[in-house]
């Protein structure tokens, strides 16, 4: 089980919600302020009490503007202690501090605004925004649900359901957001790539393939300067159409795409170790380990290249070297359900049963039905390849009940 190559698309676009609050709250600093609404706060520096609130704005404004968010975050934070109930002061620290990383101050801020506007789709898609930066997908579609009823001619807001459709794991969820957000603007480039990464997820590659394609020509229209940021976006999705071809076994026209950003970029990481990856889908399992110990050379923290090339170790029957592998991958993120599953499978066709079995024991615990099938997919492959072990039919037994738990079906 190798993890498919990573969403290009963000989770967020606050960007314009941060914006418009700026140039608003400089016209809210002459209008009559609401009453204050208490909020979860974090402490702060206290800066000059003598400035207005017009003032404290543009000083604000000017820190982002001089790339000083840190000290814009404190004179937003401190604004809105010095002048509560501020329905866009709230959201414009709300969106800085999200961008800091600084999630409870961001949560905090977000809540007085909703609570200072119930009728703003763009609070609750703020507040949706947080959450799903927090990994709280429950109520990030909650809220973007909310958001989506207050404003459903929208599109950005279908786009930001699908992100976080896509980082739970919904695709087909995320596929039909996406789509519906194309519908209302069919000229999103960023909203054909993320789709493309929805059907990819779902092994839908000629559908991917379609989408990227769509947004390589959107982008291309721009004419980006070549070190651009749009220029890196359309490099990586020439790589994920490479994957998805892959994907229909179309390895030629895969590997002469990847190779040639590959020829543009010699010591990228990422284009090694996408390269490895569709060597190793054409069954060139050597090669791909060698390039993906090379992109571990110039990024030796990639729990995911780790992973990767782990499966590739297995597939080349260096057990060992692939068990060692996912452990490092592991480590750098516990998180990588599908290593362990990986993991897991090493153990089990070495006829290791209590490795294997704990192994995959701890990968049901933090994984979904898709990650389980596709471990089951993986144990069937074994056993045609290695015979019906008996440790392997155990896998198979274990995963089977464990995917139709999960999918709420009798065991």
């Amino acid at each position: 089980m190798k993890n498919a190559l990573a969403s290009w698309s963000a989770i967020l676009c606050v960007s314009t919600v941060l914006g418009a609050g700026l140039s608003v709250n400089v016209a809210a600093a002459q209008s009559t302020l609401s009453p204050s609404i208490p909020a979860v706060k974090l402490p702060v520096q206290p800066g000059p009490t003598n400035l207005s609130l017009k003032q404290m704005v543009q000083q604000g404004s000017a820190l982002l503007q001089e790339r000083k968010p840190l000290q814009a975050e404190s004179i937003f934070y401190d604004a809105s202690l010095r002048f509560p109930g501020n329905y866009p002061l709230e959201m414009t620290l709300a969106s800085i501090a999200l961008e800091n990383g600084h999630y409870p101050r961001a949560l905090g801020a977000v809540n007085s605004a909703v609570d200072l506007n119930e009728q703003s789709a763009a609070a609750y898609g703020l507040r949706a925004g947080i959450y799903a930066e927090m990994k709280d997908y429950t109520r990030a579609s909650a809220d973007i649900e909310t958001a989506i009823s207050l404003a459903p001619n929208d599109p950005q807001l279908y786009k930001q359901a699908g992100d976080i459709a896509f980082n739970s794991n919904r695709f087909h969820q995320a596929i039909k957001n996406y789509r519906l957000a194309l519908g209302f603007d069919p000229f999103q480039p960023e909203v054909h790539l993320a789709l493309g990464d929805a059907y990819e997820q779902s092994n839908e590659h000629a559908k991917a393939i379609n989408e990227y394609t769509s947004g390589i020509y959107l982008l291309k229209q721009t004419n980006p300067a070549p070190a651009s940021p749009t220029a890196k976006v359309l490099q990586q999705t020439e790589l994920s159409r490479a994957v998805s071809l892959a994907g229909l076994h179309d390895y030629t026209r895969a590997l002469a795409i990847a190779e040639q950003q590959l020829a543009l970029s010699p010591n990228s990481e990422t284009i090694l170790s996408t390269v490895a990856q569709i060597k190793d889908m054409a069954g060139d399992h050597s090669a791909a380990v060698q390039l993906y110990l090379k992109a571990l050379s110039l990024k030796p923290k990639d729990a995911i290249v780790w992973g990767n090339l782990g499966w590739a170790q297995y597939e080349e029957g260096q057990y060992n070297a692939a068990i060692g592998s996912s452990n490092r991958a592991l480590l750098i993120d516990s998180t990588l359900s599908y290593v362990q599953y990986n993991k897991g499978l090493v153990y089990a066709v070495q006829g290791d049963s209590r490795d294997a079995l704990e192994t995959y024991k701890l990968a049901i615990a933090h994984s979904g039905p898709s990650d389980i099938e596709s471990g089951l997919h993986d144990v069937r492959n074994a056993i045609k390849k290695h015979g019906s072990l008996p440790v392997l039919k155990q896998a198979l037994q274990l995963l089977s009940a464990a995917r139709n738990k999960a999918l709420g079906l009798p065991s």
